[in-house]
This record gives structure tokens, C-alpha cells and sequence, in this order.
């Protein structure tokens, strides 16, 4: 072997212009290995899926898949996909363009439909997928926008937080129906959000003050010895002083709770519709 080894560096020794183009072949033989290697692994690498409830901003519109829901033999997919008001600032939305794709299929014999719920819920079904599919994306801008957003669904993805609900009678169907339900418990969702972030959160946070407030009136309170007569009177003032603070904090609640007893109305209201809703569809 290494006379033979020994014999080949003497013949390229002896002829430097195949001793080149020995070397560049050799080169160019790695840089496919790597290269088809690459695309041959890349081929089967998963796409990662976001987390449930990650909003995704395109020109000021705030999208969200809310959940993800495929059937038994998996030859049908849909996704529940809504703009959610509270982050979106964009009261000018075009019309939306939805557009699917698959890994490693093609789509195009597929039966795509778009079903609205509401203007920020709607619902996109796919059917009839090919046998062999790995994951559906889903591509989504409005009319004024150049850029996509976009979401994927991984066909065997057992760390998905998606509910992944099976399309059945019992829990899913891409109907016009269940597309209406899914909007209301939506807007339930979003005001039971709201409550907590400008009442629940609030109240906590205005509660701890007063917390606060009272352990240092306490303090001060109890902080009569040794004490000349113009200590006394600041340290009276001190005192009416936390006692005008505490009491304005807890009309401050006050005002919250108020509110909260209006959220409280809407959510009980929403939440008849709900029931409503599934009784006259029989969901």
C-alpha cells in the first residue's frame, strides 16, 4: 500500500498539471459530500412549531393560531386563527390572504376552505392531504402588507402544547357552526384577559401598597418617645398624611371593583351565548 502510495506521488511529481486537477477533483469530491449530505439531513430536520398562543406581528396586525386540530388518518388539518385586538393598532386590515404549504407534498390537490367566525376568528380546513406529508405551514398577511406570517403544524409532534384535538362530532368540525362557537369562547377569553390585566392586576398591585402604607403608619405610630413638641406635630402630620394615601388607594379599588362588576356582566353575558350557541347547533 505505501509502495503504491509512494509511486503516486512520484507521478504527480512528475506531471504538476494532474497533480492540480487530482487535488481539485479531490476538493470539489468533499464540498458535495457535505453538501448533498447537508440537504439530504436538512430534508428530515422537523420544523419547530411556536408556542401556543405566540402572537406574531405583521404591519401592526397581531396574529395567533389559538389551536391546531387534524382527523384520525390524518388526511384532514385545521387550524383556528385569530387577530387579536388587544395587540393589533392597525384599525385599517385589507382583506386576508391565507396561504398553505406542505413539507416534503405538494398541496395542490388538496382541498383548502376558509371559514369565518367572526372579523377576528376564522377558521382554515385542509383536506384530502397526500399519504405522506410532514408539516403544513400556514402563510397569512392582509391586503396591505408584503410579508407573511407564518405558522406550522408538525404531523408527529409530541411536544406540541397544541390541544391537537381530533376533527370529530364530538369535539371539532370545520363548520360554519363550530366556527361561530369558537369565536364567542374567543371574546370570553379575551375580556376574562382584559379583567385580569387592567382590574385582577391592578387591585393586586394597588393592595400591596396599602399593605405597605400600613406597616410604616404603624411604625410611625408607635414612634412617640424622646419626641420635642415640633417632632410630635410633623410626626402627626406624617400620620394624617398615610391616612389621606391609604384612603385614596382604596377608593382607587373602589373604582376597579366597579369596573370589574362590568367585565364580570359582559363575560356572564358572552358566556350565555356560548350555551346558546350550542344548543341551537346541538355542539
Amino acid at each position: 500500500m505505501k509502495e503504491k502510495y509512494n509511486q503516486l506521488s512520484f507521478f504527480l511529481k512528475d506531471n504538476p498539471s494532474l497533480k492540480y486537477i487530482f487535488s481539485i477533483s479531490f476538493y470539489l469530491i468533499i464540498f458535495l459530500f457535505f453538501v448533498t449530505s447537508n440537504l439530504f439531513f436538512a430534508k428530515d430536520k422537523p420544523v419547530v412549531e411556536a408556542a401556543r398562543e405566540t402572537i406574531k406581528v405583521e404591519n401592526s396586525i397581531a396574529y395567533e393560531v389559538l389551536n391546531k386540530y387534524k382527523n384520525e388518518n390524518e388526511t384532514e388539518v385545521a387550524f383556528l386563527v385569530a387577530i387579536n385586538p388587544m395587540k393589533t393598532t392597525n384599525r385599517e386590515i385589507g382583506e386576508i390572504t391565507i396561504v398553505p404549504k406542505l413539507k416534503n407534498a405538494t398541496i395542490q390537490n388538496a382541498t383548502v376552505e376558509y371559514i369565518k367566525g367572526s372579523d377576528f376568528l376564522f377558521v382554515v380546513d385542509i383536506k384530502d392531504l397526500p399519504e405522506k406529508w410532514d408539516a403544513v405551514q400556514l402563510n397569512i398577511k392582509d391586503s396591505n402588507s408584503n410579508n407573511f406570517v407564518s405558522f406550522v403544524m408538525n404531523r408527529n409532534d409530541n411536544h406540541s402544547d397544541y390541544l391537537y384535538t381530533t376533527i370529530s362530532k364530538q369535539t371539532f368540525l370545520a363548520t360554519k357552526e363550530y366556527a361561530e362557537l369558537e369565536s364567542a369562547k374567543y371574546e370570553l377569553t379575551l375580556l376574562e384577559r382584559q379583567r385580569k390585566e387592567k382590574i385582577t392586576n391592578q387591585i393586586e398591585k394597588l393592595e400591596n401598597q396599602i399593605s405597605q402604607k400600613q406597616k410604616e403608619l404603624e411604625t410611625i405610630e408607635q414612634d412617640t418617645e424622646y419626641k420635642t413638641d415640633k417632632q410630635l406635630k410633623e410626626r402627626e402630620q406624617n400620620i394624617q398624611n398615610y391616612q389621606i394615601e391609604i384612603e385614596r388607594l382604596k377608593r382607587e379599588i373602589g373604582t376597579l371593583e366597579s369596573d370589574e362588576s362590568e367585565f364580570l356582566e359582559r363575560e356572564q353575558n358572552i358566556s350565555k351565548k356560548i350555551e346558546d350557541i350550542k344548543t341551537k347547533y346541538n355542539l
